[in-house]
């Protein structure tokens, strides 16, 4: 809020870019220096397009950033992070999340994607756009593995209850 600007400015927790010589998402990046935190971005998608991928593509940029354990965008409808090259584990929480999931090669084609706990698993296939793209898949299982040869996004969808028990439960 408005009240809490000036104390987020006087502990070093905000910055403000002055000039147009840096984007927005470059600001949190310069404020956390020294360990590695997970970050929850609200309301990163969902808005213009031109914006969203600007957004889409800082998770490219901050992918080996020290500074970030993990970085996850959460919209209304959404939550989004990224996957680097290598096997993971993704958990869904029913009580957040609906089981309509997706697996998108925004960076570039992935060679090898294989999924496991997926209703429509993949084993071994290419993503890519002008190709494939796992989009409106289902998660079957508690725990979903993915290994990917290459970044690849991870989106699920959030149940509308959930977020607005959420909204209402803040006002």
């Amino acid at each position: 809020t408005n009240e809490d600007l000036p104390a987020a400015r006087e502990e070093g927790s905000l910055e403000h870019a002055g000039q147009h010589d840096r984007t927005d998402q470059s600001l949190p990046r310069q404020s956390i220096r020294d360990s590695a935190v997970d970050v929850v971005v609200l309301g990163a998608l969902g808005g213009r397009l031109d914006h969203e991928m600007v957004n889409l593509n800082m998770l490219f940029t901050w992918a080996d950033e020290p500074a970030f354990h993990r970085l996850v965008f959460v919209s209304e409808q959404s939550v989004t992070f990224l996957l680097s090259p290598g096997c993971h584990r993704i958990r869904r929480d029913p009580a957040a999340e609906l089981r309509t999931c997706g697996l998108v090669p925004l960076g570039g084609t992935c060679a090898q994607v294989r999924t496991a706990g997926l209703k429509w698993d993949l084993d071994g296939a290419s993503l890519s756009f002008g190709g494939l793209i796992s989009s409106s898949n289902e998660v079957v299982s508690d725990l979903v593995e993915v290994e990917t040869s290459a970044p690849l996004l991870w989106t699920g969808t959030l149940r509308r209850d959930f977020v607005l028990d959420e909204a209402a439960s803040e006002s």
